[in-house]
């Protein structure tokens, strides 16, 4: 006939499994911690006390803008960016248009594009963008001085019956 050994739970048991699972969640927190502070700023502004003083000159801003009666269109695709600004006879805008790709998570990968309206139609200005969510900000300033800034949140996709 077989023996059979009696285990016994001890406390050398115990503080195992205690510093097993203490290590387990330090080592969790670690990493989220890590994850957290290497992918995201958390800047919107340099300083909000200053940016929250000029918020009664970013409205009447906007209340311009919206006067103008302006309509810009924004295609993003993952080799450029294409914009078609209109004045609000449908005349297409003569002068310049920057656009700030930006990631809404992490800063590694905003760049700038500029482009030259020349009152003839859309301008398309060539980029490399990879999939995921961006934010382009784009400002289109008319010859004649009157500016417009809008930004729009894109996905780009890596499968193709997602695009657009």
């Amino acid at each position: 006939m077989s023996e059979t050994v009696e285990r016994r739970f001890t406390g050398t048991h115990m503080l195992l499994i205690m510093v097993s699972f203490f290590t387990v969640v330090i080592v969790v927190n670690i990493f989220m911690a890590y994850s957290a502070t290497s992918s995201f700023a958390g800047l919107v502004v340099e300083n909000s006390y200053v940016a929250s003083q000029h918020f009664n000159e970013k409205l009447d801003a906007m209340r311009r803008q919206s006067a103008l009666g302006w309509k810009v269109d924004v295609a993003v695709r993952e080799d450029a960016v294409v914009v078609d600004a209109r004045d609000s006879h449908g005349t297409p805008i003569r002068g310049v248009i920057d656009v700030e790709m930006t990631r809404p998570t992490t800063d590694r990968d905003d760049h700038e594009l500029k482009g030259e309206a020349n009152g003839y139609g859309p301008v398309s200005m060539p980029t490399s963008l990879t999939s995921g969510s961006w934010d382009a900000t784009v400002t289109v300033t008319a010859d004649s001085g009157e500016t417009y800034l809008s930004t729009h949140r894109v996905i780009l996709s890596d499968t193709p019956e997602a695009r657009p």
